[in-house]
């Protein structure tokens, strides 16, 4: 178990990758900055408090982290690198008002249920879990193991994004409305 205290500001590249023991991580209220690979296989790591200033979560952070079930990401986080959370086992992961989202982000989550923002997003919305654009007329994600089988597309939908349905495990009936 690690706790930072308030003194670190930056945790850099690979600074505990492959730390295999490692299961919980306080970074303290000043890290800004979590460099890539940094906890990339940390295969025990169930949970992780972020700062709330953090601006900048690197590539490949929490890749390959299979315990680390739920995050969320802090109010100021400007930046998150490719593949932070690639095939991890995370089942939920919250945005909040994190705006710049890409889908490489989330890539091999097998088991990712839910993606929530807060109301006060500006780009994004949530709607059951399923990632939209704010006015709801893009469907961004829908969750790899999101636990419905069938899923009729709203009418306000007029554009699927690509890989927005990517390796859904458990989707069985897809309606689309005409407006799409």
């Amino acid at each position: 178990n690690v706790d930072l205290g308030d003194k670190i500001i930056k945790i850099g590249d690979s600074a505990f990758e492959n730390c295999k023991t490692l299961q919980t991580f306080n970074g303290g209220a000043n890290i800004e900055i979590i460099g890539s690979r940094t906890f990339f296989g940390c295969k025990q790591l169930n949970a992780f408090t972020p700062s709330n200033n953090l601006r900048t979560i690197g590539q490949e952070a929490f890749a390959n982290n299979m315990e680390l079930v739920t995050f969320s990401i802090p109010a100021k986080t400007e930046s998150i690198g490719r593949g932070a959370f690639c095939n991890s086992g995370l089942k939920e992961l919250d945005l909040a008002d994190f705006c710049n989202y890409r889908r490489d982000i989330i890539s091999g989550c097998d088991s990712l249920k839910i993606i929530s923002v807060s109301n006060s997003n500006k780009k994004l919305k949530s709607a059951n879990g399923v990632l939209l654009s704010r006015d709801e007329s893009k469907i961004i994600t829908y969750p790899c193991a999101k636990e419905d089988v069938i899923y009729e597309i709203s009418s306000k939908v007029t554009e699927i994004e690509d890989s927005a349905f990517y390796s859904v495990n458990k989707l069985r009936a897809l309606t689309i409305s005409e407006n799409v």
